[in-house]
């Protein structure tokens, strides 16, 4: 049994009366079916209204074998006659959506003759899915084409149609699969025509502002994301917000904002370049210094903390301590970097891998790190108090191991 669609008949419908068909439970509440409905269930890639039946919450609607079932937070007497409310707040953001992928998937096939391959539309975002690939130039078009029409505030209407043969012939721009008779046709006036079941505005007007916010590519056309009404305010206001606080920031106003950043990313990139160069003339001098420390023997063995270094320029700083030594030599080097401890080990020509000389060090600090032959290196979770007299136990040890 059909229940009577009132959303069909008047999308700005807030309120009515319906008869409790069936109630059960089901997974999540109770499973109700009426005599007529307000609410529009999940599909057509939007979510369903919500609102309440009597005194029980509607928690999600679906269409199941041509009938609508409203899943509830409590149950409701069969038979009995129950308030429709619907929450309307949500049914007017999802029409703005709605009215405007049909609008900005028709100025699409206007301008570039590229074709609405999908739909979804969520609480929070809408997409729609163009079946070629679009450029920000051409994405630009499209937005000022539809804002434009909206502006316009042509009207929104939906006609039911019999069978096919009463459209043949009308300038239909999309017709979706699965449709059952009647055939419902949603139309912008002097601007598209496509097959639709869902609730819409009367005037394109409110659908408000429309901004396209991001685009991507996907199997081989573009998804673009998009935001209307209220959604397209509040995401104006966010970025009028982070703008105005990155420009009192930066003491400028927010159209200078690209300049003044990109001035200061020139400025970083020298800067950054000027402390590479410190670090490498730094480094050379401590490897010089650390290399004059090493034991004496066949194979000499530096075993040395140095401050606050990361595990790459540790890294970098043992295998020149190695180089400066340049005959047969193990360097192990540990950091104190932002709280953990780090370590890096090089050996040269010892005759042992480097990963095997690392486990003795990952055991005697409580850390964990490998490698594998020249290079090694690991990391603690914190540095241990007693580092000086591990490091003269390291030293000894590797003494006698590599004697």
């Amino acid at each position: 049994m059909n229940p009577n669609i009132l959303y069909m008949q008047n999308s700005y419908m807030q309120t009515a009366c319906a008869k409790v068909l069936t109630c059960a439970h089901a997974a999540g509440g109770y499973a109700i079916r009426l005599d007529s409905t307000l609410f529009f269930p999940n599909k057509g890639g939007q979510p369903c209204d919500l609102g309440s039946i009597g005194s029980a919450r509607v928690l999600s609607v679906d269409e199941s074998s041509e009938d609508i079932i409203h899943l509830t937070d409590a149950p409701l007497p069969i038979g009995a006659e129950v308030d429709l409310l619907l929450d309307w707040p949500r049914r007017h953001d999802i029409m703005q959506q709605h009215g405007g992928e049909h609008l900005l998937s028709a100025c699409a096939w206007h301008l570039y003759d590229t074709h609405s391959v999908g739909f979804h539309c969520s609480e929070s975002y809408a997409t729609f899915d163009l079946n070629i690939p679009v450029t920000p130039a051409q994405i630009r078009e499209i937005e000022t084409m539809a804002n434009a029409i909206a502006a316009e505030n042509r009207p929104i209407r939906a006609r039911e149609y019999a069978s096919e043969a009463d459209i043949e012939g009308l300038p239909i721009r999309k017709q979706s699969e699965g449709i059952t008779l009647p055939l419902r046709l949603v139309e912008i006036e002097n601007h598209d025509l496509c097959t639709c079941c869902a609730p819409h505005l009367v005037h394109t007007g409110e659908i408000g502002q429309l901004k396209i916010i991001s685009a991507q590519t996907l199997r081989g056309g573009t998804r673009l994301s998009f935001l209307c009404g209220q959604r397209a305010l509040a995401h104006a206001q966010a970025l009028q917000d982070i703008t105005g606080a990155l420009a009192r920031k930066y003491s400028t106003d927010w159209r200078s904002l690209p300049e003044v950043i990109e001035k200061q990313i020139a400025e970083l990139s020298a800067i950054k370049h000027e402390l590479h160069a410190a670090r490498a003339a730094l480094d050379t001098y401590i490897a010089s210094e650390l290399a004059g420390q090493a034991t004496a023997g066949k194979i000499k063995i530096c075993i040395a903390a140095v401050q606050a270094m990361d595990g790459k320029r540790l890294r970098a700083l043992t295998n020149r301590v190695s180089e400066t030594i340049k005959t047969k030599s193990l360097c192990l080097l540990f950091s104190e970097h932002q709280g953990a401890l780090q370590y890096a080990l090089c050996q040269n020509n010892t005759g042992a891998d480097a990963g095997e000389l690392l486990q003795p060090v990952n055991i005697a600090v409580g850390g964990k790190g490998g490698g594998r032959g020249p290079l090694a290196q690991g990391s603690a979770g914190k540095c241990p108090s007693a580092l000086p007299e591990i490091i003269a136990q390291l030293t000894s040890y590797f003494t006698a191991r590599l004697k």
